[in-house]
C-alpha cells in the first residue's frame, strides 16, 4: 500500500523532550536543533505499523537515518481469492519472478524459486536470464550480499521472498549527469518480507557410508564427509568461514551440493578445503564508497582412475587395420594456498579506483601407469608406459583499474602483472615390444624449472555523444608483454648419457598491441547500430640457448563487429538481432616449436613454426518473439563460422623405424606423429531454436529445445587431405510442475543423433542416444519426512558397430527433520539398480574412440547437518528486529 508524506508523521525523542520536524522535504523530515547525545526517531502512518530506532547526534554531524513502514495486518473473517498467479510477468523492461506461482518447499533458498522458471539457466557459478549473464543482486535495493551475484540466491531463504525482479541498469548509475550513461548490465532485485539488515548462518554436516561394489584396483570402501561454513552479510561487513573435507567426489565446499540427488563424479578424489573471507565497506552516499577486502583459502585435491580407452581407426593407404588400446591408471594431487587482498573506491572527485594482489603456491604430485596394445595389420607393438613427477610452483597478481569522467569525456585505465616460477621432476620407465623389430626399454629422468612474468595495459578515451541515450566513440589501446623461460635437463639412467629429445633450454617472449576503436551510434529509431574495429601487431620470439638457434614471427590481424539491433519502437515484443565479427586466433607457442614430445613413444607430437594466424568470420542472427508477457516465447539463434588458415591436425604414420632429421629423433615402428598444419575449407553452423510455454492454470512449464550443428573440418593424414563432417540433431522436452502441494516434479526427454563422416574412405559413424530423466521432490511428509529422487534412463545405439547399451540410475535422498526443524537425518544412495555404464563415445579425425571409466560414483552415506539462521529485519512486528 502506498502513503504520501504528508500522511507520515514523526517525532525525535531527546531525554524528557519530545520534538517535531523542522520541516519536510521529498521523502525527508529535519530537525535543525538537537542535543547531542541519544535521540529516538518514531515514525508512523494510519494503517501501518510505526518503526523506530536509536541514533546518537554528533556535534557538527549531520545523522541520517532510513525507516520503513509495514502494512498493518487486519484479520478478516474469511478472504476468496479467485484467479492464477503468473510464475513470471514482463513489466515494460523488467521481468517479474513471483514465487506464489510456484511451490516453495521447505530449506529451498531464492536460486531455487529462479530454476523454476522459463527463460533462466541457473549453474554452481553463475546465472543468466533471457540469455544475459547476471552481474549483480540486490535485496531490497541494497547490496547485503556483497559483489557476488550468487551470495544472495545461495543463502536468502525462498520464504523471505516477496518476488523477484530482472532488468538492466546503467554500469554508471549513480552518475547524476545524464550524459554519463553506461553500458547495460543485467541485474536482480529481491523484495523480501522481513527487509533484511543482515543475516547470521551457519551449517554442519557429517557423512559416514561406502561403496555399493568392489573396485578393481583401489581400496576406498569408506566413504566420509566433513565440514561447516560461517556467513555474516550486511552492506557494510561479509564474513565467510568455511571448512570441509570429504572422499565423495565432490569438488566444492557448498553443504548443498552434498545433500543432493545430483551424479558425482566417477573419478574418485579426496577433496579438502578451508577458508576465511573478510570485506569492510563504507558507504556514505549511495553509490560512492570505499572498500577493503582480504582472503586465505586453502585447496587440495587427490584423484585417482582407471581408464580404459580404444580407438579404432579408418583405413588408409598405410594400412588396412589399425587399432589401439590403453589401460590407464592416473593419481594426481595437489595442495594449494591462495592469499589475497584489495581496496575500491567510487569517489565523486577521484573517480572509480580497484588494486586487487594476489600470492599462490602450489605443491603437486602425479604417477600414470600405461598398458598399451598397439595392433596394426595383424601386427602387435605392446608397451608399458610409467610416469611419476612432483612439482611446485608460486605465482603473484596485481591488478590496477581507474575509471573518471570529465565533463563528457572517460577516461579509464588498467594494468595487470603476474609473476610465477616451478619446479619439479618428471621420471619415466618406457618398455615397448614390437612383434617385427623387437623390445626397447628406456628409464628417464628429467628435472625441470621455470620462469615467466606478464604485463598487461589497456586504457581508453571515451566521448559521450547523447545526453539521454547510451551513445559514444571510444579509442582503446591494449598492450601485452609475456615472457616465459623453461629449462629442461633429461639423462637416461640406463646409458648415463643426456638425453638429447627432452633436453632443452627455450625462452620465449610475445608482445602485442592492439588499437581499437568503438561506435555506438545514437537511436535511430528503429534501429540500433554498434560498430568496433581494431589491429592487432603480434610478434612471437622463441630462442634454444643450447642450440644457439631462434625464430621470430609477426602476425598483423584485423578484428572488427558490426551488430544491428531491431526493435523497441518497432515491436516491443518483438527482437531481431544480426551481428557480424572478424577474429584472428594466434598459434600457441606449444603449435609453433619444433619440438618432440616422446612422453608415448607410439603417439609422438611436435609444433610448426610455419604456421600462421587463423582468421575468423562469425555471423550470428537472433530472432525472438514474446506471445504474451507471461513467459511464452519462441527463441531462434543462429551461428555461421568460416575459418581461413585453421590450425588443423597433421598426422604421419610409420610402419617401420622412421628417422626425422629435422627433429634428430627416431620415430618406432607403428607409431605416429601427431603437428599442425594451416588448411582452408573449414567451416560449421550452429542454430538452436527453443519455445517455452508457461501453463499457468497448473502451475506447469513447458520447454521444447531443438539443435542442429554442423561441422565441415579439414585435416591430413599421411600426406593426404582429408575432411571430417561432423553433424548433430537434439531435440529436447522438459515438463516441471507444481500443481500438487509440497511435490515439485520435471521430466526432460532428449534424443541425440551425431554421425561423423571423412571423405577419403567415404566412412561413417552413426549413434542414436535416446535419455529420460525424472526428479520429484517431496517435503514435508507425515509432518518431518521429506524424500528427493531422480531417475535416469538412457539407451545408446552404435548404428556403425551395432553394439546397444542401456542404463537405468536411480538416486535418492531421504530423510527427517529433528531438534525443531534446525537438523536432519538423512541418506543419501547413488546409482541404486548398478546399472552405470561408462562407455564414452567420441569421433575425431580419423578414428573412432572408445572410454571406459571405471566408476567410483556409486555409494552411499548416512548423513547429518543442523543449520541456523538470524537476521536482522527493518520491521518492528518481527521478534522487535530480530528474527530465528
Amino acid at each position: 500500500m502506498q502513503v504520501s508524506l504528508d500522511a507520515v508523521k514523526a517525532n525525535l525523542i531527546c531525554g524528557k523532550d519530545t520534538l517535531k520536524e523542522d520541516y519536510k522535504s521529498s521523502v525527508f523530515f529535519f530537525w535543525n536543533k538537537v542535543p547531542v547525545g541519544i535521540a529516538r526517531a518514531i515514525v508512523w502512518a494510519d494503517g501501518f505499523i510505526a518503526d523506530s530506532d536509536t541514533l546518537y547526534v554528533h556535534e557538527g554531524q549531520t545523522t541520517q537515518k532510513d525507516f520503513y513502514l509495514t502494512d498493518r495486518v487486519i484479520q478478516l473473517q474469511a478472504v476468496t481469492v479467485k484467479g492464477k498467479i503468473p510464475a513470471m510477468v514482463y513489466r515494460g523492461d523488467t521481468i517479474r519472478f513471483n514465487p506464489q506461482g510456484i511451490n516453495i518447499l521447505e530449506d529451498d533458498v531464492a536460486r531455487n524459486i529462479l530454476e523454476q522458471m522459463p527463460g533462466v539457466e541457473v549453474s554452481e557459478q553463475s546465472v543468466k536470464v533471457a540469455g544475459k549473464d547476471v552481474e549483480k543482486t540486490y535485496v531490497d535495493g541494497k547490496k547485503i550480499f556483497g559483489e557476488n551475484p550468487m551470495n544472495a540466491l545461495n543463502h536468502l531463504s525462498a520464504n523471505d521472498v516477496v518476488y523477484i525482479s530482472a532488468y538492466d541498469e546503467d554500469e554508471h548509475k549513480e552518475q547524476t549527469r545524464k550524459n554519463r550513461k553506461g553500458k547495460k548490465r543485467r541485474v536482480l532485485n529481491i523484495e523480501t518480507k522481513s527487509k533484511l539488515v543482515n543475516s547470521k548462518e551457519g551449517n554442519l554436516i557429517a557423512s559416514i557410508g561406502g561403496n555399493m561394489e568392489k573396485k578393481q584396483l583401489a581400496d576406498h570402501d569408506v566413504r566420509y564427509g566433513i565440514g561447516g561454513t560461517f556467513n555474516f552479510f550486511s552492506e557494510k561487513m561479509l564474513v565467510a568461514i568455511n571448512a570441509m573435507h570429504n572422499n565423495l567426489n565432490r569438488a566444492t565446499n557448498q553443504p548443498q551440493m552434498f545433500l543432493s540427488t545430483k551424479n558425482p563424479s566417477q573419478t574418485y578424489s579426496e577433496n579438502s578445503f578451508g577458508g576465511i573471507n573478510l570485506s569492510r565497506r563504507w558507504e556514505k552516499e549511495t553509490g560512492f564508497y570505499k572498500e577493503i577486502k582480504g582472503s586465505y583459502q586453502f585447496a587440495r585435491s587427490a584423484t585417482e582412475a582407471n581408464t580404459r580407452t580404444e580407438q579404432e581407426y579408418f583405413a588408409t593407404d598405410a594400412f588396412w587395420q589399425k587399432s589401439y588400446l590403453n589401460q590407464y591408471q592416473n593419481t594426481n594431487q595437489y595442495n594449494k594456498h591462495t592469499m589475497s587482498t584489495g581496496f575500491s573506491m567510487n569517489d565523486k572527485k577521484w573517480g572509480n579506483l580497484i588494486i586487487d594482489y594476489t600470492l599462490s603456491t602450489n605443491h603437486s604430485k602425479q604417477h600414470t601407469l600405461q598398458q598399451i596394445t598397439n595392433s596394426i595389420d595383424e601386427i602387435q607393438s605392446t608397451g608399458i608406459l610409467q610416469q611419476n613427477g612432483n612439482g611446485k610452483s608460486q605465482e603473484m597478481q596485481g591488478a590496477v583499474s581507474w575509471n573518471k569522467f570529465f565533463g563528457d569525456w572517460n577516461y579509464s585505465v588498467n594494468a595487470n602483472y603476474s609473476n610465477s616460477s616451478s619446479n619439479g621432476e618428471e621420471n619415466r620407465e618406457n618398455k615397448t615390444q614390437n612383434e617385427a623389430s623387437g623390445s626397447l626399454q628406456e628409464i628417464i629422468a628429467i628435472p625441470t624449472n621455470g620462469r615467466g612474468n606478464k604485463w598487461e595495459a589497456k586504457t581508453g578515451l571515451k566521448r559521450m555523444l547523447s545526453k539521454d541515450k547510451y551513445s559514444f566513440i571510444e579509442l582503446i589501446y591494449n598492450f601485452v608483454s609475456d615472457n616465459r623461460h623453461i629449462n629442461q635437463l633429461a639423462w637416461n639412467k640406463i646409458t648415463g648419457e643426456t638425453d638429447p629429445t627432452n633436453t632443452y633450454n627455450y625462452r620465449n617472449s610475445l608482445i602485442e598491441h592492439t588499437p581499437e576503436t568503438t561506435v555506438i551510434l545514437p537511436d535511430l529509431g528503429i534501429f540500433n547500430i554498434d560498430i568496433s574495429a581494431g589491429w592487432k601487431h603480434s610478434i612471437i620470439k622463441d630462442r634454444k640457448e643450447t642450440a644457439q638457434t631462434k625464430f621470430e614471427k609477426s602476425f598483423n590481424a584485423l578484428k572488427g563487429e558490426v551488430q544491428i539491433s531491431l526493435g523497441g519502437r518497432f515491436s516491443e515484443k518483438a527482437e531481431h538481432t544480426i551481428k557480424y565479427t572478424i577474429n584472428s586466433q594466434l598459434p600457441n607457442i606449444a603449435q609453433l616449436r619444433s619440438e618432440v614430445n616422446n612422453s608415448n613413444p607410439y603417439f609422438i607430437s611436435s609444433g610448426n613454426p610455419n604456421l600462421k594466424a587463423s582468421t575468423i568470420h562469425k555471423i550470428w542472427w537472433k530472432e525472438q518473439y514474446r506471445f504474451n508477457d507471461y513467459g511464452h516465447l519462441i527463441n531462434s539463434e543462429l551461428t555461421l563460422a568460416f575459418i581461413k588458415n585453421s590450425i588443423s591436425n597433421r598426422s604421419t604414420y610409420f610402419n617401420k623405424a622412421t628417422y626425422l632429421p629435422d627433429f634428430n629423433y627416431t620415430a618406432i615402428a607403428n607409431s605416429t606423429l601427431s603437428s599442425y598444419d594451416n588448411l582452408n575449407g573449414a567451416w560449421n553452423i550452429d542454430w538452436d531454436i527453443s519455445w517455452m510455454y508457461p501453463i499457468v492454470k497448473i502451475k506447469s512449464n513447458l520447454d521444447v529445445n531443438i539443435n542442429n550443428k554442423y561441422e565441415h573440418l579439414p585435416y591430413y593424414y599421411d600426406n593426404i587431405r582429408d575432411i571430417t563432417k561432423i553433424s548433430t540433431t537434439r531435440i529436447g522436452t522438459r515438463f516441471a510442475t507444481n500443481l500438487i502441494p509440497r511435490l515439485r516434479a520435471s521430466a526432460y526427454w532428449s534424443i541425440h543423433y551425431r554421425q561423423a563422416s571423412n571423405k577419403v574412405n567415404d566412412q561413417s559413424n552413426r549413434i542414436l542416444t535416446n535419455r529420460l530423466t525424472v526428479d520429484m521432490t517431496c517435503t514435508p511428509m507425515l509432518k518431518y519426512f521429506f524424500t528427493k529422487v531422480s531417475y535416469t534412463y538412457q539407451h545408446q545405439n552404435n548404428k556403425t558397430y551395432h553394439q546397444i547399451d542401456k542404463e537405468n540410475i536411480l538416486n535418492i535422498y531421504a530423510g527427517a527433520k529433528v531438534f525443531n526443524r534446525q537438523a536432519e537425518v538423512s541418506i543419501t544412495a547413488f546409482d541404486l539398480l548398478n546399472s552405470y555404464h561408462n562407455r564414452i563415445i567420441q569421433m575425431k579425425d580419423n578414428h573412432t574412440s572408445y572410454i571406459d571409466r571405471e566408476n567410483f560414483g556409486r555409494y552411499f552415506t548416512i548423513n547429518f547437518s543442523w543449520k541456523f539462521r538470524k537476521i536482522k529485519s527493518n520491521r518492528m512486528d518481527i521478534s522487535r528486529g530480530v528474527a530465528w
